[in-house]
């Protein structure tokens, strides 16, 4: 299959050779011309949500910002509504943009009128695991943080523009964690530096329009607009896991939510238990070679588990019962690692099955039907899958589509789709094609001007 922005290309090619042999025979008239939006980097440094993280994974983080063509930052008078869309395991806040072409998609579809101008916004949750999973891991101490609250100017050039400054610091005091509070840095951190704002890297959503005598920024010009109807969100594998758990937990923040390919269901985990022993060559009994797991690129089960167990059962520093434990740090820093969910037998544990399970979408569901339908039923749901999906993600998405209807909320079934010819249809192949249909399904919802 041809990818979009490669049919794009040829359709030009054509026209070009249409107009060279007298196109003006024809009656219809020539197609839009594609215009072009940006995309914005900014950053975070020292985010609070991943201070003191015990993994060591960055407290810089990355947002990509896509502005759509003809965005202006002089005019105060347009504001687009925001998608907020979050990456898939071991991406960045590029992976929608390198991987799928995010942004001559979005480029094409609004300049031909199928979708609305909107800001879409790819914050970077990345691990040294892969990825955080969207979630708060489990708080192991609080710690005070001196940060920079910000810089006061002392000297300037002979042209007036600041030469010299001072930090301002102040102290804050955080949750130390295992791997940091990925949720929390998605619905009030990422949101709070669109919309509230933060300007220091020159992001395009504000304009400052005066300073005071030190230099800050007193009057702003906001160009989106922060209420529920004009956000969403959605995400691809477990970034669409993201997206819906923190949309069921914060329907006040968004509209719709739609999710790619997404682990939606974690006891469907347990059948790839074998596939863990296997990728490290280890058979069930085997103890010395269960304690000798470790994660890699290369194999892909054993690092989501550990990744996951990173995020849902970090080893606590006081508990003296290894029994599931695997270390992730040199041993003078004591126990710093996670429990995985399963023994060198095989045998699964409850007590850590039971934690991951609290931060499971379908069983979030199912057992809190009276806390969660409310939620669900505001929102506008959108979910898909492969249908060879290599991580079984349409099982995933069948279980929570049941566990919907079983509680009584209204909602379009999963969308599932093959592949074309010899290219199947699994994790990562076609989500250029079908983020076209999460572009428009979400502007679908937003309101009409």
């Amino acid at each position: 299959m041809i990818p979009a922005f490669k049919k794009l290309g040829i359709l030009v090619l054509v026209a070009g050779l249409l107009l060279f042999f007298g196109c003006s025979e024809r009656e219809n008239p020539a197609g839009p011309q594609i215009s072009e939006g940006l995309d914005y980097t900014g950053s975070f440094y020292d985010s609070v949500s991943f201070w003191g993280n015990l993994s060591g994974d960055l407290t810089q983080r990355n947002i990509a910002v896509y502005t759509p063509p003809g965005y202006d930052p002089a005019n105060t008078n347009v504001r687009y509504p925001t998608l907020y869309l979050l990456h898939g395991f071991w991406g960045s806040e590029r992976y929608f943009l390198d991987y799928f072409s995010l942004k001559e998609t979005a480029d094409e579809m609004i300049s031909r009128g199928e979708i609305k101008p909107m800001l879409i916004v790819t914050p970077d949750a990345s691990s040294k695991l892969g990825g955080g999973f969207y979630t708060d891991s489990d708080s192991m101490m609080t710690t005070a943080v001196e940060y920079t609250v910000y810089y006061e100017y002392t000297r300037y050039d002979s042209m007036g523009n600041p030469a010299g400054s001072t930090a301002v610091k102040d102290t804050a005091y955080a949750e130390l964690t295992f791997t940091g509070a990925y949720e929390t840095y998605i619905w009030r951190d990422v949101i709070e530096q669109v919309e509230a704002a933060y300007t220091a890297y020159d992001g395009p959503w504000w304009e400052y329009t005066s300073f005071d005598n030190l230099g800050q920024p007193l009057d702003s010009v906001q160009h989106t607009r922060p209420a529920r109807d004009y956000r969403a969100t959605g995400g691809h594998s477990m970034g669409g896991y993201g997206a819906m758990k923190i949309a069921m937990r914060h329907p006040d923040l968004f509209t719709s939510v739609s999710a790619m390919s997404a682990p939606l269901a974690f006891n469907l985990l347990i059948d790839h238990i074998p596939d863990v022993y296997s990728e490290n060559g280890v058979s069930f009994g085997d103890s010395a070679g269960y304690y000798a797991f470790s994660p890699s690129q290369t194999k892909p089960w054993t690092t989501l588990f550990f990744s996951m167990g990173a995020v849902f059962s970090p080893h606590s520093l006081s508990e003296p019962d290894t029994t599931y434990f695997h270390r992730l740090a040199p041993a003078e820093q004591g126990l710093v690692g996670v429990d995985l969910p399963f023994g060198p037998d095989g045998d699964t544990s409850s007590t850590i099955w039971n934690k991951w399970l609290a931060e499971d979408v379908t069983t979030m569901v199912s057992s809190n039907p009276t806390r969660f339908k409310p939620a669900l039923d505001s929102l506008t749901i959108y979910i898909d899958c492969g249908l060879d999906d290599e991580m079984d993600m349409n099982l995933h998405a069948e279980a929570f589509d049941a566990a919907l209807t079983s509680a009584g909320v209204e909602h379009d079934s999963p969308a599932y789709y093959s592949g074309y010819g010899n290219l199947p249809a699994n994790n990562f192949n076609y989500i250029a094609d079908r983020l076209r249909v999460v572009l428009k399904f979400h502007s679908d919802n937003f309101p009409d001007e």
